[in-house]
């Protein structure tokens, strides 16, 4: 038997019963958000050009991913 369910976690994309996006948008940013706070606490006093190198390789990855579904 099949149960169902709210929401599922498929491929890292989050699908919900109601075919709405705001789950996934919301699971991305939170995880943006953490990503940026441990960015910010470990760099901000050392910022250089180097930093959004850093931002373009650990953050932006995870913004970016899936998006086009």
């Amino acid at each position: 038997p099949l149960t169902r369910v709210e929401s599922y976690k498929y491929l890292g994309v989050w699908i919900t019963c109601k075919l709405s996006w705001s789950l996934q948008v919301e699971e991305v940013c939170k995880k943006a958000r953490q990503h940026i706070g441990v960015l910010y606490r470990k760099v901000y006093q050392h910022a250089s050009n180097k930093t959004l190198r850093l931002y373009l390789t650990y953050i932006r990855p995870h913004l970016e991913y899936a998006v086009a579904v």
